[in-house]
């Protein structure tokens, strides 16, 4: 999960990433989950939130929400290696319960073949 340095960066991101890389071959549920009032951001793998969560970050509007890529210096880069499925946005904070509620309420990894 990235957020853009300042409002006008376009080379520069503030990371949230997760505490082990993926498995190949296994579905994996991630969340991001961000405060505005506090300026923290999460990253929630498998329901577990992840140790390197940021602090202090600003969340600058005017962006497109992307999915499974990024834009560096105007260029679309750093293209999802995967499927992607059951995408939700919410407005408003989402608790660490929500995000394990988003988790077994379903499993789109199903429509890959995957199981969780």
């Amino acid at each position: 999960m990235a957020l853009p340095c300042s409002r006008t960066s376009t080379n520069c991101f503030n990371y949230a990433q997760s505490d082990a890389p993926a498995v190949k071959g296994l579905w994996t549920h991630l969340a991001g989950t961000y405060d505005a009032t506090t300026g923290s951001a999460c990253l929630y793998v498998n329901g577990v939130q992840q140790a390197g969560c940021l602090t202090g970050v600003q969340a600058y509007d005017g962006g497109a929400l992307m999915l499974g890529r990024a834009r560096w210096s105007g260029n679309l880069v750093e293209h999802w290696q995967g499927g992607l499925a059951g995408i939700r946005v919410y407005s408003g904070i989402r608790t660490a319960t929500q995000v394990q509620d988003d988790l077994t309420d379903d499993d789109p990894g199903r429509i890959f073949g995957i199981t969780h």
